[in-house]
């Protein structure tokens, strides 16, 4: 998946709810599907949607949010 700039407010709202697997979700974050999963189980984390029994889907935004949560700033003098 490569990032990119949007060329539209609409075009930003359609990529922020498109879900996304497991394994585009993993490479995304370049970690294990096994991780995601871990954090599942553990209830930690990106938010989920569970799909039946065992189909997890993850909203991209959602994603986004992770990765700004985690994104540690440095301040610099």
């Amino acid at each position: 998946m490569v990032f990119r700039k949007y060329k539209n407010m609409k075009e930003k709202q359609i990529m922020d709810e498109r879900l996304l697997t497991a394994a585009e979700v993993a490479e995304i974050l370049n970690v294990p599907r096994a991780t995601l999963y871990d954090w599942t189980y553990m209830h930690v984390g990106i938010d989920y949607i569970k799909l039946g029994k065992q189909t997890l889907r993850y909203k991209y935004s959602d994603v986004m949010d992770y990765i700004e949560r985690c994104t540690v700033k440095v301040v610099r003098e």
